[in-house]
């Protein structure tokens, strides 16, 4: 009997999870920034005029002003500091971790710039279980190569030809949004990089839609 897709990779390094970030007035989106970086911009030549011509009586109210202004760009700076230290632990799966779904999806690249997708992982994406995790029942779609391990790693990876095979077999509604995902976040910028570099593969021919899901 075939190891299950998932056997040997509840191990595997996973990214930490990225807590959610709630919208308001102190995380402003990018819009309003270069709207409060234009008052700003308009703001200090007018609180310089009225700092050096403004009368006495006035400063306490100046004062006021210049702190406004010092506090933005103190508050953009420490914002950007802040966001850097938080994203520290994501810096190595930089270009190898996707999300569909809530699902996380790795993602290797090897040295002919070709993708390898953990099986593992789009097996739970999908929501296959049993039978439909069987390796041998995935090659039959998507090919001897087209579903294996790679150097130094226990668990199975499905190639670019191989997945994009297996899934033009699916007709499960989930399977055909995770392949317009796909093409759409990971394999479609990935062929234009390879495109720059001269190194472009042939598209595989669509195989036969059955009516496996």
């Amino acid at each position: 009997m075939s190891t299950p897709v998932d056997q040997g990779s509840a191990n595997a390094p996973r990214a930490p999870q990225l807590a959610g970030v709630s919208v308001s007035w102190l995380d402003p989106d990018a819009r309003m920034v270069r709207g409060v970086w234009l008052m700003w911009t308009l703001a200090v030549p007018i609180g310089i005029a009225l700092l050096v011509f403004g009368p006495l009586g006035l400063f306490p109210l100046f004062t006021l002003l210049w702190a406004l202004l010092i506090l933005w760009p103190l508050w953009r700076t420490a914002r950007a500091l802040w966001h850097a230290i938080a994203d520290a632990p994501h810096q190595d799966w930089n270009g190898s971790y996707f999300e569909f779904d809530g699902h996380q999806i790795r993602i290797q690249v090897d040295p002919e710039h070709s993708l390898w997708f953990s099986a593992s992982d789009i097996m739970d994406a999908l929501h296959k279980a049993g039978r439909d995790r069987d390796p041998s029942r995935i090659r039959l779609d998507a090919g001897r190569d087209g579903l294996r391990s790679l150097p130094g790693d226990r668990q199975l990876w499905f190639s670019e030809p191989g997945l994009l095979a297996w899934l033009s077999r699916r007709r499960a509604a989930r399977c055909i949004a995770f392949g317009r995902w796909l093409d759409a976040e990971v394999v479609g910028p990935q062929r234009k990089r390879r495109q720059k570099l001269g190194k472009e593969q042939p598209r595989p021919g669509r195989a036969t839609r059955s009516n496996s899901e």
